[in-house]
């Protein structure tokens, strides 16, 4: 039943019986404590009585005038305060005093003392009513100011509550406003330096990261669109022209050769892209192996020997002596390798030449991709790794390049907790660095969720 209510309305309700729970049990503990402090100022007065008596008694006798010792007591009681509720008894259970009948409820006090050889017993009474009364007087004040305590403690529970619970409301309603169309805006951080400051602004960080991800998803969307416009422009143009009029087998053989040239070059922009789209996926299902780089790199370079051949490209490569394991996925570590060698083949000239280091580091390993081509202007260093980037368009378009293999080595460095980099080479031409971690915190990541 309470889960169905609001968090102020169970809060209110939670803190209301709580504080009116305490304030009973003070209430209860108060007249408790004053009934029995009461009790002990009475008792106190009775036993001041009898002492009062023996006192007397002690102080106005003699002990040749003994046998007037009852005319004495029935005199002290007269001068008492009701001295008419004593009772006073000798060791042979003669009255002395007889006390009048005392309304109950009623409390009585003894004592016995020893007098010119005659032993004495006293009683006081006294009436329990003025106790009861203040008692039941304070119960019935407790009673009636009952309603308006809880009314207090509820009208305060709910302001306290909606006080501490409208950041929440603001919070609220801010979110409600922000869609994938305003991204921008953030959560209003609450002054104080509470959980709820602490959720806001967790809040407003994964705003960011949203509004980052849809921003770079816009920006991938619209290169993508215009990435494929243009080969898809140049085959409907292909095809129109060769139905244009009549044309001989040879025309229609070449019309079709460059629609599948260019439906090849579309597929290999697809198969990137979906590579890129896929890139968490694909990483979340993939498992960690040990990996030797020496015999990758070894191995990607045999498969483009023929590349190197074709471009009469001289491959220098500097690798250490023994195998340099690492843990990683295979098939992304031999594309990441390929996708930089293969960038450096497009811009090192006909009879230039590719050097290809690895290195051991203080972490991890460094391979280094040098080519002997124009260089990468300096503007240009930050943003090679973005999506369909391309320094040098008419070249990349010539080689059938859509700028977007340094952008999955990148992806794939950032899986492997590592980072990539460019560089100007010291004797001209350009350098890639890519850096790789031992300390790869998503491989541990992984290894604990499978």
């Amino acid at each position: 039943m309470l889960s169905r209510l609001s968090i102020r309305t169970r809060l209110t309700l939670v803190y209301t019986t709580l504080l009116f729970a305490a304030l009973m049990a003070f209430a209860s503990g108060a007249i408790a404590l004053s009934r029995h402090r009461l009790t002990v100022r009475l008792e106190a007065a009775l036993d001041r009585k009898i002492q009062g008596l023996e006192d007397f008694l002690r102080r106005e006798t003699r002990p040749e005038r003994a046998f007037n010792i009852p005319n004495e007591v029935i005199e002290y009681a007269f001068t008492q305060p009701e001295g008419h509720f004593m009772h006073v008894t000798d060791a042979d259970g003669n009255i002395v005093l007889r006390a009048d009948r005392i309304p109950e409820p009623a409390l009585t006090r003894e004592k016995q003392f020893e007098l010119y050889g005659r032993t004495y017993l006293v009683r006081a009474s006294g009436s329990m009513q003025p106790v009861e009364e203040f008692t039941r007087e304070l119960k019935l004040l407790l009673l009636w100011s009952t309603p308006f305590l809880l009314l207090l403690i509820g009208g305060s529970a709910y302001w306290v509550t909606r006080q501490a619970l409208a950041p929440v409301d603001r919070m609220t309603q801010a979110a409600n406003s922000i869609s994938v169309h305003n991204l921008e805006h953030r959560l209003p951080i609450p002054k104080a330096r509470d959980e709820l400051r602490r959720l806001a602004l967790a809040w407003n960080e994964t705003l960011s990261r949203l509004d980052e991800s849809v921003t770079r998803m816009r920006r991938f969307t619209a290169d993508a669109a215009h990435e494929l416009r243009t080969p898809l422009t140049a085959m409907r143009t292909t095809a129109e022209l060769a139905l244009r009029r009549p044309r001989s087998s040879q025309e229609y053989k070449q019309a079709l050769a460059q629609v599948v040239t260019i439906s090849e070059r579309m597929t290999r922009l697809a198969d990137d892209l979906m590579t890129l789209a896929r890139a968490d996926e694909a990483q979340a299902l993939a498992s960690f192996e040990t990996i030797d780089l020496v015999r990758t790199i070894r191995s990607v370079l045999a498969d483009m020997e023929p590349l190197f051949a074709a471009r009469q490209q001289h491959v220098c490569t500097n690798f250490p002596a023994q195998p340099a394991f690492f843990k990683g996925i295979p098939a992304d570590i031999r594309r990441m390798i390929a996708a930089i060698v293969e960038n450096a083949t497009k811009y090192t000239p006909c009879g230039g030449a590719i050097r290809i280091a690895l290195a051991a580091s203080s972490d991890g390993y460094a391979l280094e991709v040098t080519d002997s081509g124009p260089g990468i202007p300096e503007e240009a260093l930050d943003r090679i790794f973005d999506r369909f980037y391309r320094v040098d368009p008419s070249r990349d378009r010539q080689t059938g390049g859509h700028g977007l293999g340094l952008a999955i080595a990148r992806e794939i460095a950032a899986a492997h907790s590592g980072s990539i980099d460019a560089r100007p080479a010291s004797h001209g031409g350009a350098c890639l660095r890519v850096s790789l971690s031992h300390d790869n915190k998503k491989k541990d990541q992984r290894a604990k969720t499978s």
